[in-house]
C-alpha cells in the first residue's frame, strides 16, 4: 500500500484485522477512501465466516475476489 498525506494511492489487495462492531466501521472507513475501483480482493475474518458481511461489501465496493475465514 502507498500512503500520501493520509490518503490510499495504490492498493489491490487489502486484509483488515479488527473485531466486532469496529470491523463494519473501519472497513467502510477504508473501502470509502480508495473508492469502488481500489481493491479487488478482501480478506475478512469474522466468527461466523462473514459471509454476509463479505457479500455486502462486495456488492457496495465491486470486489472481484473476496476471502472468507471463520474464527474460533
Amino acid at each position: 500500500m502507498s500512503f500520501e498525506q493520509g490518503k490510499i494511492l495504490i492498493a489491490n489487495e487489502i486484509s483488515i484485522m479488527v473485531h466486532g462492531p469496529a470491523l463494519i466501521k473501519i472497513t467502510d472507513m477504508i473501502m470509502r477512501e480508495m473508492g469502488k475501483e481500489g481493491v479487488k480482493t478482501l480478506y475478512l475474518a469474522a466468527k461466523d465466516g462473514g459471509l454476509k458481511l463479505g457479500r455486502a461489501f462486495q456488492k457496495k465496493f465491486g470486489i472481484n475476489d473476496l476471502k472468507l475465514a471463520t474464527l474460533l
